[in-house]
């Protein structure tokens, strides 16, 4: 669980690719390569938009053998249901469905599928 420091939360979510990042993720964890793929972003800014999220005490990440998989963390302080509602209405919002169709084709990390 975090406790939200607000200026880190508000600095994170001020970015377009991070909102985009943060709302493929409400589904689960994802590994780098699948959010790099179905976001067009190289790697070199995804990692830099992950670790500003995860500084921000927004996502938690987990490595398994070669990949890194990153999901949201459990959110609590006085900002946390703000930051839930900020989640929902990314969800609600028609303008993010492009990612999540990109991401159902693409999704598939792992060894196999590599």
């Amino acid at each position: 669980m975090t406790n939200l420091e607000i200026e880190e939360v508000m600095k994170a979510l001020a970015d377009r690719n991070r909102l985009r990042i943060l709302n493929l993720l409400q589904d689960g964890p994802l590994c780098v390569c699948d959010l790099e793929e179905a976001l067009a972003l190289n790697q070199s800014n995804l990692s830099r938009h992950l670790a500003k999220l995860k500084q921000a005490g927004l996502l938690k990440s987990q490595k398994e053998g070669l990949f890194i998989y990153y999901s949201l963390k459990e959110l609590e302080g006085p900002y946390a249901e703000g930051v839930r509602r900020i989640y929902a209405g990314l969800r609600q919002s028609g303008e993010w469905k492009g990612d999540q169709k990109a991401l159902e084709s693409k999704k598939g990390c792992g060894p196999e599928n590599h």
